[in-house]
């Protein structure tokens, strides 16, 4: 993944694509992303992330993770994917945590922290702020 740092902490500078176990009965697509009905998932240059959320820091391992999961989360707040698979995402979430590099035990421990506090990130409506232009997620 390519990103810069920006006040927003990501950016997302190139397309990239990743196999995801989400499905959908239709194509989505969006400005900052296209899921395919067989789960693959492209997140689109211009996202922005905030990266890493809660009582810890961002590392190589959790830069691309987080944007993967950043979208999901959007995609659950406007209703364009069912909150039914938030368990399923989380878990995604943690694999690719390890994937990338992290350690089982602590992506254990981050699913942890996203099955219990995610509730309302995939649910309540956030603001951020772009370089152009002011964005409810």
């Amino acid at each position: 993944m390519k990103y810069s740092k920006h006040a927003f902490k990501y950016l997302v500078e190139e397309n990239f694509s990743v196999k995801t176990p989400i499905r959908s009965s239709r194509e989505i697509d969006t400005w900052y992303c296209t899921l395919s009905p067989e789960g693959v998932l492209m997140v689109k240059r211009g996202f922005a992330s905030d990266g890493a959320s809660g009582w810890t820091f961002d590392t190589d391992a959790t830069k691309q993770p987080a944007v993967e999961h950043d979208i999901f989360y959007k995609l659950m707040r406007k209703k364009l994917v069912g909150i039914s698979w938030k368990p399923i995402i989380d878990v995604f979430f943690r694999d690719r945590l390890v994937e990338e590099g992290m350690s089982k035990c602590r992506a254990d421990m981050w699913l942890i922290m996203v099955d219990a506090y995610g509730w309302k990130a995939a649910t309540k409506p956030s603001k951020i702020y772009t370089t152009k232009h002011h964005v409810t997620l």
